[in-house]
Formats: C-alpha cells, sequence, structure tokens
C-alpha cells in the first residue's frame, strides 16, 4: 500500500512540474498582442459612467480588460490617464465614485494571459455624470421596503430605491385588503413624497381606516424603477400595516412667496421666503440668473444650503453661490421650487430682481456656531443642608468678538431634556447654582453668536450624595465625572 502511495505521489509531482514547465513555455513564447477594443459607449449615471464594448480577440484569449480614465483628453503619445480599473473578462463596466457636472474621458485596452495588451487604446469617449441619469446597468427590480399608516387616511409606502409612477391613474398599481377578512380598502391617490427627494416614498390616500386592524399592500409590475425593471409583484412586493386612527391634518395649499432677493457679495444671493421650503435632489436646478438686460450672460449657480430666514424660520430661506457677479440688474427665475406640501411657487411669482456685487466678498450669512468651551469642571460645597455647585471653564480665543452670550442647561432626567437655567455674558468663565437637593444632574454650556447659531454644548455630570459620611467621597467623584464627561465638539 505504501509503495503505491509513493509511486500515486511521484506521478502527481510529474505532472505539476510538466504543468508549470508547459505554462512556462507558453507565456514565454505569447508575444502577440490582442486587438485594439472598438465600439467603446458610456452612458451617464448619478456619480457613475456606464461603459461597454465589443469583445477583443487574440491568437490565445482575451482574458481581461482594463478600463483607463481621468479628467484630462489623452491623445498625444507618452500621455496617460490618471486612473484605471480591471474590469475583467467582461464586456461592460462602471465605473463610480465621480462627480455629477463634471466631464471624465475613458479608454479601454484588452490584455491576455501572458499580459499582452492591445497596442493601441480604444477610441476615446468622455461622459458627464449627473443627478437625473438612468442607470442603465441596474437590473435588479425595486422592493417595498416598509409601509405604515400615517393618519386614517394616508399610507405611507417607502421602496428600496427610486422609482416611478404610472402617468395614468397611479393609485391602481396599489391595492390594499384586511389581512384577516381580505375585504379591499379603496386607495383613493398615489403620489411621490415630496419630502423625499430620492423619489423612493409614495403616499397613499384611502378610505377611512379601521384602528389596530393589519391590512396588507400589494403592489402591481406598474411600479417601475429609473432602469423601467419592474417591481416583482406578489413576491417581492407584499408588506404588512396596522390601520389608525389618527386625523388626517388639513392640507396646506398655499405656495411660498419670494419675500426677497439680495446679492450679499461678489459670490452669494440671498433668497428670503415665507415658509419653509424643499430643495430638488441637484439644487442648482431650481434657479436660473441672468443679466436683465442681456439674457445671453447668465450667472451659475456653484452652490446651494437652506439657511433661517429673516424671521428664524428653518429652511425658509436660501443662500446660493454664484460665479462672479458684476455690477449689473439680475433676475433669478425659481424653478420647480416646492414647499413641504408640494406647493410650487407660481411662475408668475416666481422671477425676482436683485443687483450684483463686484466687490470683495465679506459678508457670507453665517451659519456656524462657536467653538465649545474647554475644560469644564466643577467644586461642590455643602451648607445648610443645601448644596452649591461652582463651575469654571476656558472660553477658546477663536470665540473673541463672535460668542454673544452663553447658556447654562441644567437637566433631572439623565440627560433626556434641558432647560435654561441662566443666561451668561460672553466673557463669563464661572458660575454658580445653589440650593441644589441631592441627585444625579447632567450640565450643559453652549455658546450662541449675533447670528443665533448655538454650538453643541459641552457636558458635565454631577451627583451629589445624601447628606452622611459619604458626601466627601461623592463630591470627589463628582469632579472626576465633570472632567470625564466634558467634551469639546469636533
Amino acid at each position: 500500500m505504501n509503495k503505491i502511495l509513493r509511486k500515486l505521489v511521484a506521478s502527481v509531482s510529474v505532472l505539476a512540474i510538466l504543468s508549470v514547465a508547459s505554462f512556462t513555455a507558453f507565456a514565454a513564447t505569447d508575444t502577440k498582442n490582442p486587438s485594439d477594443v472598438e465600439n467603446l459607449k458610456g452612458t451617464a449615471q448619478s456619480g457613475a459612467v456606464a461603459l461597454t464594448w465589443n469583445a477583443a480577440t487574440d491568437d490565445t484569449a482575451v482574458t481581461g480588460y482594463q478600463v483607463h480614465y481621468g479628467l484630462k483628453s489623452v491623445g498625444a503619445s507618452g500621455e496617460s490617464y490618471d486612473m484605471k480599473k480591471d474590469a475583467g473578462d467582461m464586456l461592460e463596466y462602471e465605473v463610480t465614485g465621480l462627480e455629477n457636472g463634471t466631464e471624465y474621458f475613458f479608454s479601454v485596452v484588452a490584455y491576455d494571459a501572458a499580459g499582452n495588451e492591445s497596442l493601441r487604446w480604444a477610441k476615446e469617449i468622455s461622459s458627464i455624470p449627473s443627478a437625473d441619469a438612468v442607470d442603465v446597468l441596474d437590473k435588479e427590480s425595486p422592493k417595498v421596503s416598509a409601509a405604515e399608516s400615517m393618519n386614517i387616511e394616508q399610507v405611507k409606502v417607502v421602496f428600496s430605491e427610486a422609482i416611478v409612477l404610472p402617468v395614468k391613474d397611479p393609485k391602481d398599481a396599489f391595492t390594499i385588503e384586511n389581512d384577516d377578512t381580505l375585504s379591499l380598502l379603496e386607495v383613493l391617490d398615489a403620489k411621490l413624497d415630496i419630502k423625499d427627494p430620492a423619489n423612493k416614498t409614495v403616499i397613499l390616500d384611502t378610505k377611512p381606516q379601521e384602528d389596530a386592524v393589519l391590512y396588507k399592500l400589494t403592489v402591481s409590475v406598474d411600479i417601475k424603477d429609473n432602469a423601467k425593471n419592474p417591481i416583482v409583484s406578489g413576491a417581492s412586493d407584499p408588506a404588512i400595516f396596522e390601520g389608525s386612527i389618527l386625523e388626517k391634518p388639513l392640507e396646506d395649499v398655499v405656495a411660498p412667496v419670494i419675500v426677497s432677493a439680495e446679492s450679499v457679495d461678489s459670490t452669494h444671493l440671498l433668497i428670503e421666503l415665507d415658509k419653509t421650503v424643499v430643495l430638488a435632489l441637484d439644487p442648482s436646478t431650481n434657479f436660473e440668473i441672468t443679466d436683465k438686460d442681456n439674457a445671453t450672460v447668465t450667472l451659475t449657480v456653484l452652490g446651494v444650503e437652506l439657511v433661517k430666514n429673516k424671521d428664524g424660520l428653518a429652511d425658509a430661506a436660501i443662500n446660493i453661490t454664484t460665479s462672479p457677479q458684476a455690477e449689473a440688474l439680475y433676475v433669478v427665475k425659481v424653478v420647480d421650487l416646492k414647499d413641504a406640501f408640494g406647493n410650487v411657487i407660481a411662475e408668475e411669482n416666481a422671477n425676482v430682481e436683485f443687483a450684483g456685487f463686484s466687490g470683495t466678498p465679506t459678508d457670507v450669512p453665517d451659519t456656524t456656531p462657536p467653538a465649545d468651551v474647554l475644560k469644564l469642571l466643577n467644586k461642590v460645597t455643602f451648607k445648610n443642608q443645601k448644596y452649591q455647585v461652582t463651575f469654571n471653564w476656558e472660553n477658546p480665543e477663536e470665540n473673541m468678538g463672535d460668542t454673544v452670550k452663553q447658556l447654562l442647561y441644567l437637566s433631572y432626567n439623565l440627560g433626556e431634556t434641558y432647560n435654561v437655567n441662566s443666561t451668561l455674558l460672553s466673557e463669563a468663565d464661572q458660575y454658580a447654582i445653589d440650593g441644589l437637593e441631592p441627585g444625579e444632574y447632567w450640565v450643559k454650556l453652549t455658546q450662541v453668536d449675533e447670528a443665533g447659531n448655538e454650538s453643541a454644548g459641552t457636558l458635565t455630570k454631577i451627583v451629589l450624595a445624601e447628606t452622611g459620611p459619604g458626601m466627601v467621597g461623592i463630591i470627589a467623584l463628582s469632579l472626576g465625572l465633570g472632567r470625564l464627561y466634558s467634551k469639546r465638539k469636533q
């Protein structure tokens, strides 16, 4: 038996040596390059470009393809692209991690097992990723991720990806039935949720639901994703939700109104509105800025940020970064800008003028809170059966001239909620709280600037013991915990 085993091992070894020798000889003799890659095509995606090409040929076999790409066109001898990706033995590849609105250049070469590559790159193409693009390589069907009752007459349905509703009677794509009796709950309307710019959420209007009854939602194949993949009805779409009897809130049917548009500096424009608005997935599409006297002269929208308006209403003002303005009169056209209820600014009210500013950028709206204090410590004393806690801290140098006040908050429920205990001057670096009962307190100190921006706050915790021998130890623990829980916002 041992002789047979030794012979078998010897045979396998010989075969392995011969295989290696054969491969080495093959690699040494294969010097022919694969053919050039032809018919390279690219389709813009959101943050990506999908590439396809025809198969190359080789005297042995093409084993893979390399995708070359970058921000510069490559034409001269000796030049190369910035990036390279191995697509493997595939005739399509999606280059991801790209910036929307930026032009990229692409080429592809084939290679064989011996490492020989195409003599020339495929004919170069260019493509610009876009947030509105359709993913042509998307072969996966959408699914229902969740369904829940919002109130007695509305149901929210969330999908695994962006979906497209049928143009005609979208409500017919949804069926809801009582999971116990199988009786139908009529769906009156279906629309995309304006609050979800990703288009994954649909709001259904229904006949009144029954409280605490379980309903089963089914979606038909009329629901598709952006790549036109239909949902797999009956397999990927069922969802169970519990009925509600909460009253449906009254709908807001009033469109937002532009209060003002004013140039802040040579590259910033501030638009004030009377109510909160929702930007498009690509906010730059919501605004067009042209010279009033020459419509061919435009300003490029480089950035859009929602901020508070002058009344302190969140997301009711828009800070727009523009290309450099001239001393001219401009018109900004607001395009398809909606509030949270889907009310669109009327076209006749969507144009507003503002004077361009050619000076140096200075007064950009301040949306950055001050820095938090350092080393928030506390000292505990006991007097007349009550505690006094004295806090001290270091104010950051960068807050000088920025912070206008400090707010000291106190929490009696382990940090779940805080109440303002004191408003302090901006330069204050200590404060004492008198008359505290035994117990555990959480303290937060924040900084507030002139624009109303408030820092996240520095935290500390104090534990005040009942009177007795343990008081001294608890006071020492409080001092230590003050240091432990102090933190600065990163």
